[in-house]
């Protein structure tokens, strides 16, 4: 990108109107050396990923770092871009405010989430969420090209843009002065380094700052214009010069001995830019095109070869420039065509010379791991045989002395001789064989004719313990137990001591494919997936992070008492036994699996035709695979665990009235019911494999699993306030700490409180509108029934005293003539006319009667009512009547009204006519509580047992009329010292509907319809 300038760079005559890179080609043209070397190998160990121009991704990349977001953020010639390892989002103050310049040449993290970016010719700036800062000549900083920035020990950010060097004091861009020793104006290139010396490449040396220090030191080392400059892990600073190479100049201990630079130069390769890995391998760009190269150091010093990786590798450009490692150990390469990342593989390819190579694995006691191919030479596997295999040396055969049963071409056969280990078909076994497995005790087969084989070393037997049918799957635990699986799925474990025939459980996976089984838990695979055995003898499906993830898994082993690992058709998963017990009690996915595929190193897929396991465990750590294109291994002790968790970022809501950013406090408006929430989460590693978990407290209970998904949609909602919350997992199940945003839902109109109050008021309104009328239809209906009835009885009255009464009377009177005719001393009379006083005294108490019948006014006050009985029944020479009013007179229902009057009626007359008393009081309490009524006498009282008799006085009479209307009536009497009659009737029942809550007035109202 940046090359050799020809008598200056700062040439009127260039063209704006050309292309970034045509310019820097210009300005640095690659001369060809006839002692540059090419690289000696091709670049291999590493997954390449490439985001082109079609992917979406800019050209001419320029610079690039990872933020504090675990974003990659890219300054190109284009303007300024954030990655998240899947989407390119281009980055601007907001929407509409364009950057000073869109030709970003330098771009550094700041340290606080803002960037600063140099350009091609408009200067620097710094940007910070929504501010933008512009540093040109008016602040200090000369026009021209950024080459580089760098922030030195005490925090001053310094930048090199060819015709000078400047420091930034806050305000201002300073130039160093002549006293500190930089006199040459020109500079290229700043570094800082860990002990925090900085250096400067100017156009024919390099100078250094020491840390804290006043005056910048000749390093005694001449370069030329546009070199660069890089520090690696061990704290050595090597420069990159368009003439002399790659080479040295200083350690932590200080500046290099001219000799010990010289020894370790590479002056014939020519980088642009270059970076250290923290393994301490070097990465750079081939200066004027050739892609790049990757330097590697034995301990001992010396160069490995150089791995070179270009276009025809899958590189998009053979102009490349920066170079970065991320936090997760990638290696990120920009080119002027798209980006690349390189990440290492963990898995390798098992790289066998000749043609014999081995493709099906055993596992013997011990973890011993062997291989055998179709030669039937059985071969260990170990880091010795891998050692040997990088050094060229020619693999040797296994030389232990155990005999070895191996499937080979549908049969097994035995590799007898302890030597050469030569596989000898004349020593076949019982035939064709579906699967065999091997431990310490004995050799099981399944045959293809069906029934389970056994060896112990006597000659093959069939196990008459288990179905004689075809089986798919063998697998043997450290106990000796044998588990067996079959093609329908059924699965049956026979212990080495177990008697009778062994049962077939049905594990619910289709056809076996793999078995597991120790100490702690028991596994089956299937075509269909995997599934855990239980403690009742069942099985209990265990849920993938993908649905496809656990299909086909045809080998099963676990590292000690730790994780397990399973190889099935979709890679190799490395997964925890407490991650599988949850998955299979709740239902769930997996939450810490780990899967490794072909981005990992792994080639093709796990057999699915072996009649052995696929996978394999040596003691050494080192896990073998059996694929469908060759062995692979697996260094379990080197993995380490990616705990860089994911960076979520909230995106956009999306609802009726368009897209808008997610930010807290976001206001959106009424009638708002159905929303699409977006978000996203920077992971560079494997950003396929990102997972997520919201919420949306109001609405969520609990955290909803995504997966993969990066937007969630909510219907139905109602105004209010809500928080969005999210969180996300890498390819390790490392969680994020949840991001949220809160927002409302404006409400409508008649979506407020005040409108619900209204409606609960109108509500209330027609309740008791309802209640009126219904009342008032149930007072109208029961005045109509005793309208009636008191009409009946008014005629019965009549009736009687037109016929009965006035018969009665008329033959009294006749009585009382004929009874005159008769002489006083006639023992006759005296006998007639005491029939005549029983026949006036039933006629008197008949026409009492017949009153009664008639009744009385209801809506007569009661005190009034009984007043004008007590002037009715007074005759002649009478006890004195008073009446006694307390409260205010209240209205009473009908029905209390009429039983109270009849009862004060009853008691009334019974102190009138029996009492002989010469006071009558009768007290009305129109009280809160209820209403009293009391008759009360000073007259002879009742005998001792008339309140027994409880007919005597019309008492049994009063006391159900009490009860009628929910009253209670009391009587208190003593001879000679009168009586009284109490009735006390609760306000609930006693007054009028009016003073009672609506449910009691309907229940009232039906119990009062006659």
């Amino acid at each position: 990108m940046r090359g050799a300038g020809v008598q200056g760079h700062r040439g009127n005559w260039i063209i704006r109107a050309c292309s970034a890179w045509l310019v820097l080609a210009w300005l640095w043209p690659c001369v060809a050396h006839a002692e540059d070397a090419p690289p000696d190998a091709v670049l291999s160990g590493f997954d390449h990923s490439s985001w082109t121009l079609e992917r979406g991704a800019p050209a001419d990349i320029w610079d690039m770092f990872q933020g504090s977001d675990r974003a990659l953020w890219l300054g190109t010639g284009s303007g300024l871009y954030r990655f998240d390892g899947q989407r390119f989002m281009r980055t601007a103050p907001t929407p509409g405010q364009p950057l000073p310049s869109n030709n970003l040449t330098v771009l550094k993290d700041d340290g606080a989430g803002g960037v600063w970016a140099g350009t091609y010719d408009a200067g620097v700036f710094h940007l910070h969420g929504q501010t933008l800062q512009r540093y040109g000549p008016e602040r200090g900083l000369p026009q021209g090209f950024v080459f580089s920035m760098a922030r030195d020990g005490q925090g001053r950010w310094w930048v090199a843009n060819g015709d000078s060097l400047r420091w930034f004091d806050g305000q201002r861009w300073r130039a160093p002065h002549a006293g500190q020793g930089f006199a040459v104006g020109e500079a290229y290139w700043v570094l800082c380094d860990a002990g925090g010396v900085l250096w400067v490449a100017t156009a024919d040396r390099l100078l250094y700052l020491p840390r804290a220090g006043q005056r910048f030191l000749d390093a005694g080392v001449p370069l030329t214009r546009y070199a660069t400059l890089a520090q690696a892990p061990d704290g050595t600073v090597w420069v990159a010069d368009r003439r002399r190479g790659l080479w040295p100049v200083a350690d932590r201990a200080g500046l290099l001995p001219a000799d010990a630079r010289q020894r370790r130069a590479l002056p014939q390769l020519r980088l642009q830019r270059f970076a250290f890995q923290r393994d301490g391998s070097l990465w750079g760009s081939v200066l004027g095109g050739g892609g790049i190269v990757r330097l590697r150091w034995e301990r001992t010093g010396a160069l490995l070869p150089i791995e070179r990786f270009d276009v025809g590798q899958g590189l998009p450009s053979t102009y490349a420039s920066p170079m970065l490692e991320d936090l997760e150990g990638d290696v990120w390469v920009g080119t002027n065509l798209g980006l690349s990342r390189f990440r290492r593989h963990l898995i390798h390819r098992l790289a066998w010379p000749g043609r014999d190579a081995p493709d099906t694995l055993m596992t013997l006691p011990g973890q011993q791991v062997r291989a055998y191919g179709e030669a039937g030479t059985v071969w260990p596997l170990d880091r010795a045989r891998l050692a040997a295999l990088g050094q060229g040396q020619r693999p040797m055969p296994a030389q232990d002395a155990a005999a070895v049963w191996r499937w080979q071409g549908g049969r097994i056969v035995r590799s007898p001789h302890p030597a050469t280990m030569a596989a000898t078909l004349s020593d076949a076994g019982p035939g064709e064989v579906s699967a065999l497995i091997q431990s310490a005790q004995a050799v099981w087969a399944c045959a293809t004719a069906g029934g389970v084989l056994r060896n112990a070393g006597s000659g093959w037997v069939r196990e008459t313990r288990l179905p004689d049918r075809r089986c798919s799957t063998l697998q043997v635990d450290a106990r000796g137990t044998l588990l067996v699986g079959y093609p329908d799925g059924g699965v049956a474990v026979l212990a080495d001591d177990a008697q009778g025939l062994a049962p077939v459980s049905q594990a619910g996976v289709g056809p076996i494919t793999g078995l597991y089984r120790d100490d702690a838990l028991t596994l089956v695979a299937g075509e269909e997936g995997l599934a855990l055995a239980d403690a009742t003898g069942g099985y209990a499906r265990v849920r993938g992070l993908r649905e496809d993830l656990l299909l086909g898994i045809s080998g099963i082993v676990r590292q000690g008492e730790g994780d397990l690992w399973l190889y099935g058709i979709r890679g190799l998963v490395r997964v925890s036994p407490d991650d599988l017990r949850r998955s299979a009690a709740t239902g769930l996915p997996l939450d810490q699996a780990r899967a490794f595929d072909a981005i990992d190193g792994l080639p093709g897929v796990a057999l699915q035709t072996s009649a052995v396991p696929t996978l394999a465990l040596g003691q050494d750590g080192l896990l073998w695979m059996a694929s469908n294109q060759g062995l692979a291994w697996l260094d379990v002790n080197a993995i380490a665990r990616n705990r860089v968790a994911p960076q979520v970022r909230l995106g956009e809501v999306v609802s009726g009235q368009g897209r808008q950013p997610l930010v807290d406090g976001l206001v959106l408006p009424k009638r708002t019911r159905e929303l699409e929430l977006d978000y996203s989460a920077a992971s560079l590693a494997r950003p396929d494999r990102v997972r997520y978990r919201v919420r949306l407290e109001g609405v969520d209970a609990h955290w909803r699993e995504m997966g993969e998904l990066a937007q969630v949609r909510y219907a139905n909602l109602q105004p209010g306030r809500y928080r969005f919350e999210v969180m996300a997992a890498n390819e390790d199940g490392v969680w994020s700490v949840p991001v949220q945003a809160g927002f409302a839902i404006r409400p409508a109109w008649t979506q407020t409180g005040l409108f619900r109050v209204a409606m609960m008021v109108l509500l209330a309104l027609a309740i008791a509108a309802v209640i009126v009328l219904r009342s008032r239809a149930l007072a109208a209906r029961w005045r109509a029934r005793l309208e009636e009835r008191h009409g009946e009885r008014e005629r019965i009255a009549r009736d009687l005293h037109d016929t009965l009464l006035q018969g009665m009377q008329g033959l009294v009177l006749r009585l009382h003539a004929a009874n005159q005719r008769l002489p006083p001393t006639e023992p006759v009379r005296h006998e007639v006319e005491h029939a005549l006083e029983l026949a006036e005294s039933t006629l008197r108490e008949g026409r009492e009667r017949v009153v009664g019948l008639r009744g009385e006014d209801t809506r007569v006050e009661l005190g009034a009512r009984l007043a004008a009985v007590g002037k009715r029944l007074v005759v002649g020479p009478a006890p004195s009547l008073r009446l006694l009013v307390e409260g205010q007179p209240r209205a009473l229902p009908t029905c209390v009204a009429e039983e109270a009057f009849l009862i004060g009626r009853e008691a009334l007359t019974n102190a009138l006519r029996h009492a002989q008393a010469k006071a009558i009081e009768v007290e009305i309490g129109y009280g809160r509580e209820a209403l009293h009524l009391r008759v009360r006498d000073d007259g002879l009282g009742m005998p001792a047992d008339a309140q027994a008799r409880s007919a005597h006085f019309g008492l049994r009479g009063m006391r159900e009329r009490a009860a009628r209307i929910g009253g209670m009536l009391q009587v208190w009497s003593a001879p000679r010292m009168g009586t009284e009659i109490a009735l006390s009737v609760p306000a609930a029942r006693a007054y009028a509907v009016a003073r009672t809550r609506w449910w009691q007035r309907l229940r009232r109202a039906s119990q009062e319809e006659p």
